[in-house]
């Protein structure tokens, strides 16, 4: 019978061989977080190590890229309104062409964490995973931290100045068939948001992407 010892030096060997499988060993899914509001789900995302490093957006439709540099993990996020509809592991080369720090020397980090992990070494883990979540949530902070969903369904003059005492100024604006659209920019969070007014009132409030600010 084989003793635990050999079976972790089996399980090293096994991982060394095939870089695959150690980048498979890591990945963690968090399918599970489908359905659930995308501002919890991000903060979830940001606790485990990943940062965002890119979004799309079509209409309704969002697609934000998730890196976690420590363990070389992206994550594809699709999302309709204030939902994560689904999240899934993607390769790591969508991540590398938006983050910071790709290439041999990230792919060096992962193989010496995953070796790491698999001798049972925690705390170079625990370390290395410690400064990353330090680093991206001085990068994510403000990302998340402005609410505005409360202001849906407010009238508008009463919008316009919760929207200034937290922090917005307008940058844009233009008027539809019996709506208006404005933009609002919050330069200390990074934030942007566009907001639908109709008969008086806040109909939609959307937190989208910075270029529509900038």
């Amino acid at each position: 019978m084989k003793t635990y010892s050999s079976i972790a030096s089996s399980v090293l060997v096994a991982l060394l061989a095939n870089p695959f499988l150690l980048a498979q060993a890591q990945a963690r899914d968090f399918s599970y977080l489908a359905g659930r509001d995308n501002r919890k789900v991000a903060d979830q995302l940001v606790q485990a190590g990943y940062s965002q490093v890119h979004t799309e957006t079509s209409g309704d439709d969002k697609w934000d890229t998730w890196w976690n540099a420590s363990t070389q993990d992206c994550i594809t996020a699709y999302q309709t309104g204030y939902t994560y509809q689904s999240l899934r592991n993607t390769p790591r080369a969508d991540c590398e062409k938006y983050a910071d720090g790709g290439g041999s020397k990230s792919n060096a980090v992962a193989l010496g964490l995953g070796v790491a992990a698999a001798v049972g070494v925690a705390a170079l883990i625990n370390h290395q995973r410690h400064k990353h979540q330090h680093d991206d949530m001085d990068e994510q902070q403000h990302r998340y931290f402005v609410d505005v969903e409360d202001l849906q369904g407010i009238r508008a003059s009463y919008g316009e100045s919760e929207l200034q005492s937290r922090g917005f100024h307008n940058v844009d604006g233009e008027k539809g068939w019996h709506r208006s659209y404005t933009t609002w920019w919050n330069g200390a969070a990074r934030e942007c948001v566009q907001v639908t007014t109709r008969q008086g009132r806040y109909s939609d409030v959307n937190v989208v992407d910075n270029s529509a600010c900038l």
